[in-house]
């Protein structure tokens, strides 16, 4: 049984149901079975930044690079909310150009997007703060080019696992409100899974659905990165908790997916762990995948 995101939630209701049935589990960008999930997305989030910020001001070079890029990054927010960035953006499909305004909510998801993929965000926010926004026209570019992703499914999943909640109990810091809005309201946050849930109209599952009734005793392996802004390493403890056979690995330099990011090393692990679910596989090759901040 294998899984990757959202998709990890899917195959722990398997392993959760029919352990007898599972020989064995790989669990990539593994999130716990927990309805806290969403309340705690966004400050997730915000935590993964602040830790970006905190390792570049403790970086000599990083901090000599980018000073004070906490509240810089937070200003330009602010600014582009009052004077929005109008960007130069190509549909790669019909060829069509058209303008496209960058606002501080849109800078904000656009960011936090950046996050799932790369570790490099106080170079990218340095590039923003110099009027470079060369790295997210490529990825708004890139956006436009149909992937067939099923979204549907992916709302589906967090939408019924999520519990019944309201804005009002998720704990934003104040100091980033225009982030935390932004992030809220784009395609993963907590105000846009209540607007989706208000057009599919999916039941939740009952409580009890989101927990193990017991530990189980699947053998099981969760690949996560360090940096993944939306598992945090205390999920960590709540997946040894339900699963007592499990190996967890945190890859330093890894954002989301450790299998996307470190494919190399973790394919290796894969294999291994799938001829001999018995035993932890070789895990030596994660020393390679160190976090070295860019600063030109």
């Amino acid at each position: 049984m294998a899984g990757s995101s959202a998709g990890t939630m899917v195959a722990q209701h398997v392993i959760r149901d029919y352990p007898d049935r599972v020989r064995c589990g790989i669990l990539d960008a593994g999130l716990p079975l927990d309805q806290s999930i969403i309340l705690n997305y966004v400050p997730s989030i915000v935590n993964c930044l602040k830790n970006y910020f905190e390792e570049c001001r403790n970086t000599p070079d990083c901090n000599e690079a980018f000073p004070n890029l906490e509240e810089r990054f937070l200003g330009l927010l602010e600014s582009l909310n009052q004077n929005p960035v109008m960007l130069d953006l190509t549909d790669p499909v019909s060829g069509q150009a058209f303008s496209y305004a960058m606002n501080g909510y849109r800078l904000a998801e656009n960011v936090f997007l950046q996050t799932f993929y790369s570790t490099q965000i106080p170079f990218l926010i340095g590039q923003l703060l110099n009027g470079d926004y060369s790295t997210l026209v490529n990825q708004l570019n890139y956006s436009l080019i149909p992937n067939y992703f099923a979204d549907g499914l992916g709302l589906t999943i967090f939408t019924t696992e999520s519990g019944s909640y309201s804005l009002s109990d998720i704990d934003y810091d104040p100091v980033y409100q225009i982030f935390n809005e932004g992030v809220s309201m784009s395609g993963m946050g907590a105000e846009y899974f209540l607007e989706v849930n208000k057009i599919f109209n999916l039941s939740k599952l009952d409580p009890e659905r989101i927990q193990y009734p017991e530990p189980r005793d699947v053998p099981v392996i969760v690949l996560n990165g360090i940096y993944d802004p939306v598992i945090p390493e205390k999920y960590d403890v709540v997946m040894k908790e339900d699963l007592n056979n499990c190996y967890i690995y945190r890859f330093d330099g890894v954002p989301h997916s450790a299998f996307d990011n470190a494919t190399q090393c973790v394919l290796p692990m894969f294999l291994q762990f799938i001829n001999d679910p018995s035993k932890a596989p070789d895990s030596s090759c994660m020393e390679n995948y160190k976090q070295v901040y860019r600063v030109e």
